[in-house]
């Protein structure tokens, strides 16, 4: 079954309240807060499984978010709610500034659907809200920016690398002070050490990764990236020489829409059934042939049959973007998939 979680509620505080301490929306949610100027306190959610138990009747929901590194800016998420209340188009413009969290993926129902593969799949903060009413039609436009801080919430970003001086220290240093109540994690190489002093300040998350990445990749490229991982509550620091300590997640061919293939020298892309278990920069290894498992009954042996029943890729990948596609009622499946861009695992992360 489709599952879907959408949870918006807190958004700008006053005072110097770093994200991390927004009362959730609902149990077992956590939502990031923002310092700024105070906005109105607005809590409302969406879900396909009230209490756990599907719901048929479910409202129809959209959506379309791209997570990669964040120095390769995409541009907002945007999600659209159908069938909403009148007071939620009321009150639509009302939702700038608030934060919001999405969780979505699959839910048990289906033979082939897998729980533990659903999870959060963006959250950030609300940049605009739409509500329009046509005939017998209601729907709610959010788009909102999935980067922690924006210009109106500015962040404190602050770059101080010595002479001399290891970039992995200065950029702990840097992400410790600005995400206080995040992991953060800083996987790169010792090799970049400064030549000369540098100190700098910039508002958004943006800002910072583009920065790092510009004075690293003419030090050793291809450089460092930074990104924000939804799924993990983790801010990444990333160049590709030091391995993430957790095991490749082996793909199963079942989760599978389609066939891999190449859209780049060196990047292949693949899509798959909705799921928020993997991150960008995770290493994932491709199935092997399918055998004896649900869905393969009935098919008679002949030609072609080995081929069709096996992925045209093998080995490990390292994960470089990922793009969530949803339509919750569309009976198409492709209309509920998330779509991964990875490398071989020799080759460097770009």
């Amino acid at each position: 079954m489709r599952y879907y979680d959408i949870q918006i509620g807190g958004g700008f505080v006053g005072g110097d309240q770093l994200p991390g301490g927004q009362a959730p929306a609902s149990p077992g949610t956590t939502l990031p807060t923002f310092p700024g100027t105070l906005a109105p306190s607005l809590t409302t959610s969406w879900t396909s499984f009230p209490n756990g138990v599907n719901d048929p009747g479910a409202l129809l929901v959209e959506f379309d978010f791209f997570n990669a590194n964040s120095s390769n800016y995409q541009g907002n998420s945007t999600v659209t709610i159908y069938g909403v209340e009148t007071s939620d188009l009321q009150q639509a413009s009302q939702y700038a500034g608030l934060s919001i969290s999405i969780k979505a993926g699959m839910q048990s129902g289906l033979p082939l659907a897998n729980a533990q593969q659903a999870g959060t799949i963006m959250q950030g903060q609300i940049l605009q809200g739409f509500g329009n009413r046509q005939g017998t039609e209601r729907k709610l436009d959010l788009v909102f920016n999935a980067s922690i801080y924006t210009f109106g919430a500015p962040g404190n970003f602050v770059i101080n690398w010595p002479k001399g001086g290891s970039l992995k220290e200065a950029l702990t240093t840097a992400l410790n002070v600005a995400f206080p109540n995040y992991q953060n994690s800083v996987l790169i190489s010792d090799a970049y050490v400064n030549s000369f002093p540098t100190n700098h300040s910039v508002h958004t998350f943006d800002q910072l990764a583009k920065f790092v990445l510009s004075i690293t990749k003419a030090i050793k490229p291809p450089g460092v990236t930074l990104t924000y991982i939804p799924s993990q509550n983790l801010i990444l620091a990333y160049d590709g020489t030091v391995t993430k300590q957790q095991q490749p997640k082996q793909l199963v061919y079942t989760d599978f829409i389609g066939q891999p293939t190449w859209i780049d020298a060196g990047i292949v892309q693949f899509i798959m059934v909705m799921r928020a278990d993997i991150a960008v920069h995770d290493t994932v290894v491709m199935p092997p042939e399918l055998s004896n498992a649900p869905g393969g009954v009935g098919i008679a042996p002949g030609p072609g049959t080995q081929l069709d029943r096996s992925i045209s890729f093998t080995g490990p990948f390292n994960v470089i973007s990922i793009r969530h596609i949803g339509n919750s009622r569309d009976p198409n499946g492709a209309a509920w998939a998330t779509v991964f861009e990875a490398t071989p695992a020799t080759a460097a992360t770009q």
